[in-house]
C-alpha cells in the first residue's frame, strides 16, 4: 500500500519550515507545489522545489512500511503547525491519500502521482568543493545581501558573488549605487571559484540552513550551488551572466585623498534615521557633512521640513560632504557587523566607505553620493 511511518511533530515542522519556503503556494505546475516525501532505513526525506531550487532534509522516524509519495505541502505545514506541541506524529499511505494522525487529530491529505517529481541536478566533475564554518558563511551573505540589485534590470547584480582572491574567499555585492564585501581564508579546495553569482533568494534560503550550525559543504560549478550543512542539502541554479570587475567598477572609486572619521555605527544610523523624519520626499534634499567636530547630517524637504543633527568624534583629513540618499546610508550602516567604524569620506568620488577599525574580516561597506 504504501508506507507507515511515526516521527516527532517537531521534526515535522522543522522539515516544513524550510520546504514550504520553497514549494509555491500556487504553482504553475501542480506537482511542484507538494513535498515529496520518502522513507529511508529510520528516516524519512523531505524534498521540496521551485524548479530554481531544491531542498532536502532527512529526519529520524519509526518506518513500519516503505514507500513514498507527494503530498501538498503548504496543507502538510498547517497540520504540522495546527497540532500541539510536544506530539507524534503518524502518517499512512493508502492508495491515493495520506492518513495523517496524531492524538486523537486525523486528516486525509490527498496525494498525487509522485513519479515525475523533479529530482535535484547534480553538480560536474570539475566544481568546487569546500567547507566552511556555518557561522562564518551565514555572516558572509548577511553582510552583503542588502547591497543586491534589487531591480529586474541587470540580472548579473540579483545576487552574492564569491570570489576567490589574494588568498581569500570574497562574498561581494552591489547595485552600481552600493557595494558591500567580507572574507574569510581561503578554505582548501576553494581556488577554482570562478565568481559565481548566487541568486538573493538563494541567498535566503542559504542563511536559513546555515542557522543548523557546524561545517557547511559547498559546491559550485556547472551552474549550480550546493550547500549540505547538517540533515540539510540545499541545491539551486545560479545566475547566468558575468559579475562586473567590481576592483575597477566599484572599489578604486574609494581610492584617493579622503576624510577619516572615526564613527559610532549605532550613533550615525539613530541620526540618519530622525532626519527621515522631515522628509516628504524620497530624501533628494539629504546631506551629509565631516565638519572639525565631526559628523552634521541634515534633511531638507521640499514641503519646508528641515532636521539636523550633529555626532561630534573625531575628523582628520579636513572637512567638507555631499548628498547621498539616506535610504542607502542607513541600509549599509544596519548591515555593519562591527560597532565602531573608520569613515572615509572622499569628496572627488562623492564616496563614503565605512570599515572595522580592525580589517581581519576584510568588511567594507561603500554608498556612493548623488551626482548633481
Amino acid at each position: 500500500m504504501g508506507f507507515r511511518i511515526t516521527f516527532e511533530l517537531a521534526d515535522l515542522r522543522r522539515a516544513m519550515g524550510f520546504c514550504a519556503n520553497i514549494a509555491p503556494a500556487n504553482p504553475t505546475i501542480p506537482l511542484i507545489g507538494h513535498v515529496l516525501v520518502s522513507t529511508e532505513a529510520n528516516a524519512v526525506r523531505f524534498l521540496a522545489t521551485d524548479l530554481g531550487h531544491w531542498i532536502e532534509i532527512t529526519v529520524p522516524a519509526d518506518v513500519q512500511e516503505h514507500g513514498v509519495a507527494a503530498i501538498p505541502a503548504h496543507r502538510l505545514k498547517g497540520l504540522a503547525q495546527g497540532l500541539p506541541d510536544g506530539a507524534q506524529v503518524s502518517l499512512w499511505q493508502t492508495e491515493k491519500a495520506v492518513e495523517a494522525k496524531s492524538g486523537r487529530s486525523r486528516v486525509n491529505l490527498f496525494t498525487c502521482d509522485a513519479s515525475g517529481f523533479p529530482s535535484p541536478p547534480e553538480a560536474t566533475a570539475d566544481a568546487a568543493s569546500f567547507e566552511v564554518p556555518a557561522a562564518e558563511l551565514a555572516k558572509m551573505f548577511q553582510t552583503v545581501v542588502h547591497a543586491v540589485n534589487k531591480a529586474a534590470d541587470r540580472a548579473y547584480l540579483c545576487g552574492v558573488c564569491l570570489d576567490a582572491v589574494d588568498g581569500r574567499l570574497r562574498a561581494v555585492a552591489t547595485d552600481g549605487k552600493v557595494f558591500a564585501s567580507r572574507d574569510i581564508a581561503l578554505p582548501a579546495g576553494a581556488e577554482a571559484v570562478n565568481r559565481p553569482i548566487i541568486a538573493t533568494s538563494t541567498v535566503g534560503h542559504a542563511i536559513r540552513a546555515l542557522t543548523i550550525g557546524g561545517d557547511a559543504a559547498l559546491t559550485i560549478g556547472g551552474g549550480l550551488f550546493s550547500l549540505n550543512v547538517g540533515e540539510v542539502r540545499l541545491v539551486a541554479k545560479l545566475v547566468d551572466g558575468t559579475y562586473p570587475d567590481y576592483e575597477r567598477a566599484v572599489m578604486q572609486q574609494a581610492n584617493g585623498e579622503a576624510i577619516e572619521v572615526l564613527t559610532d555605527v549605532a550613533e550615525l544610523k539613530r541620526a540618519v534615521d530622525f532626519s527621515l523624519l522631515a522628509s516628504a520626499d524620497k530624501g533628494e534634499n539629504f546631506r551629509i557633512d565631516a565638519t572639525d567636530r565631526g559628523w552634521a547630517v541634515r534633511m531638507e524637504s521640499g514641503a519646508g521640513g528641515e532636521a539636523e543633527r550633529e555626532i561630534e568624534c573625531e575628523v582628520t583629513g579636513g572637512t567638507g560632504g555631499f548628498p547621498i540618499s539616506p535610504r542607502l546610508l542607513t541600509s549599509a550602516l544596519g548591515a555593519c557587523s562591527f560597532d565602531t567604524a573608520k569613515a572615509r569620506l572622499v569628496l572627488d568620488t562623492r564616496v563614503v566607505v565605512f570599515t572595522p577599525l580592525s580589517g581581519g574580516s576584510g568588511e567594507q561597506h561603500l554608498v556612493m553620493g548623488m551626482r548633481r
